[in-house]
């Protein structure tokens, strides 16, 4: 009995609903320790296909090509969960739910009862339908069984073959090569990040990673794959053929929704929900990679964290808002600062776009038509980035006086002046504050990356 309770309070106090939560990325972690934080009386179950439980996916292909340690990946014991007064199911893939009877079926024949339900069902990668993407030494790299694979590839000097130039083909290409492998990248559009970057910026990337020995076929795909002996071979649309040891499939991924449209619930792209992470079915919420929030999928960290967070909170009805952001994009690779955020890769009808294009840095802002920033992508030079982040999260407008300027220096300074330098900077992921002008490079709680400290 709790101290200063009485034995009729005790009784009310005990836990009677039971939250479950399908899904051990981040955001089905942060939903289960928001929904414990902010409910502590309820029962909590989070189920999840991996044995390993969570792990930091962000950092898989550095750990990959042993540019970080395994600790990076785990940021707590595999049954810290538990300590927390949440049950765990690792390992355990979810078949069917039963909306109506409130029942989760699972593939080994059991069920679990449910009076809140969150789906964090994530994201699977896309496999393009290209002859012999099925043979042994071909797969994506998303999962740490994935990334498993991959580092046993590398125990010697290795010719990887990556398919897809966005920025998980991109970051895991320079991470090899700085690992001293050989690496040929094939990207279907004519320049690479084509959904983030525009052509001249892309020039910029593209030149750095032919600097470091990469091999770029930009513009052509992959027209079949085939094996012999430990050899695989990669032939193109433009009639090359380009001998790998190994090939990772870079080519998106696909929310997974399988399970919310049997159980009859509202799809498009990805689980429609509103801005409560509630879905179309009387108490079941998403949150993370396999929903359809704003009709695009979540398909970064910080997006997935916060939908997380925010179906936590309202798994017992709290109605807390999902907050509005612009998610930025911080390049991971060493030695090659790149800073995104906002549509960058084009330009809306009366937005003005002002960039500065030299042979060291890329630098474009887009403003809306009232004088608010849209966008904007640092390429090579990303020190005042934080200004930049913070003009877009406080809806800063130019000053008039400013209204029709085209140098983008002029344009810098103004947010520099609004927005100061930083001299604290908190990490998205678990809060931790370090003091200084600059952010750490890794956090020294969570071991997440640079790219996600706020200037605080």
């Amino acid at each position: 009995m709790l101290a200063g309770t009485t034995a009729a309070e005790t009784e009310e106090m005990k836990p009677t609903e039971h939250l479950v939560i399908v899904g051990s990325g981040i955001a089905g972690i942060r939903a289960a320790l928001t929904a414990r934080a902010t409910t502590p009386l309820c029962r909590i179950t989070l189920v999840g296909d991996e044995t390993s439980g969570f792990y930091n996916r962000i950092a898989l292909a550095a750990w990959a090509s042993q540019q970080r340690p395994l600790a990076d990946l785990f940021w707590h014991p595999q049954n810290w969960l538990r300590t927390q007064n949440i049950d765990t199911r690792y390992g355990h893939r979810v078949t069917r739910i039963d909306a109506n009877a409130h029942r989760l079926h699972l593939q080994d024949g059991s069920s679990l009862a449910w009076d809140r339900l969150i789906l964090a069902t994530g994201a699977t990668p896309v496999v393009p339908p290209i002859p012999g993407v099925d043979l042994p030494g071909v797969a994506p790299l998303w999962t740490l069984d994935h990334a498993h694979t991959l580092r046993q590839r590398l125990t010697r000097t290795a010719h990887i073959g990556i398919i897809g130039g966005g920025i998980l083909g991109t970051e895991l290409a320079l991470d090899l090569a700085s690992a001293g492998h050989r690496v040929t990248l094939i990207e279907a559009e004519p320049h690479l990040l084509p959904q983030h970057l525009p052509p001249k910026a892309a020039a910029r990337l593209a030149q750095h990673l032919q600097q470091q020995g990469i091999a770029l076929h930009l513009g052509t795909s992959a027209a079949s794959i085939t094996r012999s002996t430990d050899t695989l071979t990669l032939h193109l649309q433009d009639d090359t053929a380009h001998p790998v040891d190994h090939i990772v499939l870079s080519t998106g991924v696909r929310p997974n929704v399988s399970l919310a449209q049997d159980a009859g619930l509202d799809v498009t792209f990805g689980i429609v929900v509103n801005h409560y992470m509630e879905t179309s079915a009387p108490d079941i919420l998403a949150a993370g990679n396999c929903t359809a929030q704003n009709g695009t999928g979540a398909l970064l960290w910080n997006p997935a964290f916060m939908q997380g967070d925010t179906a936590g909170h309202n798994a017992f009805a709290h109605r807390v808002t999902l907050p509005p952001m612009v998610s930025p994009i911080h390049f991971k690779a060493v030695g090659f600062p790149l800073f995104i955020i906002g549509d960058s890769a084009q330009v809306l009808p009366g937005h003005r776009h002002i960039e500065s294009d030299t042979p060291q840095t890329y630098r474009a802002l887009t403003l809306t038509p009232e004088g608010r920033i849209h966008s904007a992508v640092f390429a090579g030079d990303t020190q005042r980035y934080p200004q930049v982040e913070r003009a877009i999260a406080t809806g800063y407008t130019v000053p008039s006086a400013l209204a029709h300027e085209t140098d983008i220096e002029a344009l810098i300074s103004a947010l520099a002046a609004h927005t100061p330098a930083p001299t604290a900077w908190a990490c998205r992921t678990c809060g931790y504050t370090s003091d200084g002008p600059v952010a750490p490079t890794v956090c020294p709680v969570c071991a997440v990356g640079r790219d996600q400290f706020w200037a605080a």
